[in-house]
C-alpha cells in the first residue's frame, strides 16, 4: 500500500468517525430534549388532570414528534372534559328529576293520607263521601304520574318488541281527539281537526303513535285555552296548536325536557313530550315546539309511506 493510499484511507475513517461522532452527538441532544419534552409531558398531565382545568399541555421543545404527541394528548384531554362534562351535568339533572319526581308522588299520597285519616275519625256520612271522593281523585292522579314514569322507561328500552306496521295518521288523530272529548268539553275547547282527503300513512307499531298524539293533545288540554288546531298535511306533518297564557319561552325551550314541568302545575312528571319526543326520533322523525303571539304549537314530522 502506497503511501498516498494510507493517507486517503486515514482520511476518510477520519471523516466517517467525525460523522458519527457528530451523529452521536446530535441523536444524544435529541434524545436529552425528548427526555425534557417527555418529563414536561408527564408534569403538565399530573397538574391537569389533579387540579381538573381546562389547561393544555405545552412543550417548549421542538421536536416534531414530541409536539405530535402533545397535541394528539391535548384532543384526548378535550374529549374527556366533554364527556366529564355531560357526566356531571346528567348527574346533577337526575339528582334534581329525582327530587322534583319524589315532591310529586309525595303530593297527592300525602293528601291521600290525611283524608283516610279524616274518614277514620269522622262521623258524618255526607263528609266521609266527600273525603273519600277526595282521596279517589289524589289516587287516580297518583296512578297517572307512576304510570307516566312506566311509560317513560318503557319508551327508552330499545330492546322492547315492536309491530311496525303502516299506520294511517288521519285515523288515529280522530280517534285520539275522540278520547280526549270529556277534557275537551270540560275545559270548554272545541278542536279544529284539519285532514287531507287522502289517507296519510306511516311505519310505526300504532301504539306509539297513539302514544305520541295521546301526550301531545294531553299538554295542549293541560296548558290551552280554549282554541285547539290539528293540522295534518299530506306530506306527513302534523301542528298541534292553541293559545295560551300560561307558557313563556323559557317554558317552550325546555318543554321537551326529562322532568321539566310549567310552574305551579302538581301532578305531573314532566314526561310526557318527552316521551313524545323519543318516540318520534325512533321512527326518524323530527319534533319542535314555538310560541308567537301567544299561540303555542308543536310540529311534529313522520315518514310518509309512498
Amino acid at each position: 500500500m502506497t503511501e498516498a493510499t494510507t493517507n486517503l484511507t486515514i482520511t476518510v475513517l477520519s471523516a466517517v468517525i467525525a460523522a458519527l461522532v457528530i451523529a452521536l452527538a446530535v441523536m444524544s441532544i435529541k434524545l436529552y430534549l425528548m427526555k425534557k419534552d417527555a418529563r414536561s409531558i408527564d408534569e403538565c398531565l399530573d397538574d391537569i388532570l389533579k387540579g381538573d382545568t381546562n389547561a393544555l399541555i405545552t412543550l417548549s421543545g421542538s421536536d416534531k414528534d414530541m409536539r405530535t404527541l402533545a397535541v394528539a394528548l391535548n384532543s384526548h384531554l378535550a374529549v374527556i372534559r366533554r364527556k366529564q362534562l355531560t357526566y356531571n351535568n346528567g348527574d346533577a339533572e337526575l339528582k334534581n328529576a329525582m327530587t322534583n319526581v319524589a315532591h310529586d308522588l309525595r303530593t297527592p299520597l300525602t293528601a291521600i293520607c290525611g283524608y283516610l285519616d279524616l274518614i277514620s275519625t269522622e262521623k258524618n256520612a255526607d263528609k266521609i263521601h266527600s273525603y273519600a271522593d277526595i282521596a279517589k281523585e289524589r289516587a287516580s292522579a297518583l296512578k297517572a304520574l307512576t304510570d307516566e314514569l312506566f311509560r317513560y322507561s318503557v319508551s327508552l328500552d330499545k330492546n322492547r318488541s315492536i309491530l311496525l306496521q303502516e299506520v294511517c295518521l288521519n285515523s288515529v288523530i280522530s280517534e285520539r281527539v275522540l278520547d280526549f272529548y270529556d277534557e275537551l268539553t270540560e275545559k270548554g275547547i272545541s278542536p279544529v281537526i284539519e285532514l287531507p282527503d287522502k289517507n296519510v300513512n306511516t311505519i310505526a307499531d300504532k301504539r306509539d303513535v297513539s302514544r305520541i298524539f295521546d301526550n301531545l293533545i294531553s299538554n295542549a288540554v293541560k296548558y290551552g285555552e280554549k282554541n285547539l288546531k290539528i293540522k295534518l298535511d299530506e306530506d306527513g306533518s302534523v301542528t298541534i296548536s292553541n293559545s295560551t297564557s300560561k307558557l313563556t319561552h323559557l317554558d317552550v325551550e325546555r318543554m321537551f325536557d326529562r322532568f321539566y314541568t310549567v310552574k305551579n302545575y302538581n301532578y305531573s312528571t314532566g314526561l310526557g313530550l318527552s316521551i313524545a319526543r323519543s318516540l318520534v326520533e325512533q321512527y326518524g322523525g323530527s319534533i319542535s315546539a314555538s310560541l308567537e303571539n301567544g299561540v303555542f304549537s308543536i310540529t311534529l314530522n313522520l315518514a310518509k309511506t309512498r
